[in-house]
């Protein structure tokens, strides 16, 4: 099966899954290859800096006489290593983007541990914590649900801290990042 096989296989799988129902949650990334080709992927790493692609809800076939020649190659120019620095640039900026995501999310949480401090501080010298809904009507809140909370962020932020040190360049290094990518 050709590449052009594969596809057209691809769209047309994507196109009965759109049309059956599928998740609107489900993502298509499309963009192009190093060599030129178009990729269409569910995995954004594939194609970082992509828009989403939203299939149009038909299928585009090639006749058979376009079918039975072989494609010629691309020539290799000038603009391809243009293009190429540009694909550098946007997965560098996608993992750097990724990393200060984290950063930002870790950084919520330790905020959000700090003000959660202050009612365990309450609980633990025997305080009633009284808090208002956003009608503005004030109701009782439970020392173990704030204590549970505390400790939730906590136990939050650890493997984020874990992949922020280890996990982030290690699945950056799969992806095929070149060093200093995410520093």
């Amino acid at each position: 099966m050709t590449d052009d096989h594969a596809l057209l296989g691809l769209i047309a799988i994507v196109v009965m899954a759109a049309a059956a129902g599928a998740p609107a949650s489900a993502e298509l990334y499309r963009c192009t290859g190093p060599d030129g080709r178009t990729i269409y992927t569910d995995n954004r790493a594939t194609c970082p800096g992509a828009e989403e692609h939203e299939p149009q809800g038909k299928v585009q076939t090639l006749s058979s006489e376009e079918n039975s020649q072989p494609a010629a190659p691309t020539p290799t120019t000038r603009g391809s290593s243009v293009r190429d620095l540009e694909s550098e640039r946007a997965q560098k900026e996608h993992w750097q983007q990724k990393k200060r995501m984290k950063e930002e999310e870790l950084r919520q949480l330790q905020e959000r541990r700090a003000q959660l401090a202050k009612y365990v501080t309450g609980c633990n010298r025997g305080m009633e914590i009284i808090s208002k809904d956003e009608t503005g009507i004030k109701y009782r809140v439970s020392c173990e649900k704030i204590r549970k909370e505390y400790q939730d962020t906590e136990d939050l932020q650890e493997p984020i801290r874990e992949y922020l040190d280890t996990g982030l360049e290690q699945e950056c290094r799969q992806a095929g990042c070149l060093p200093g990518w995410i520093r």
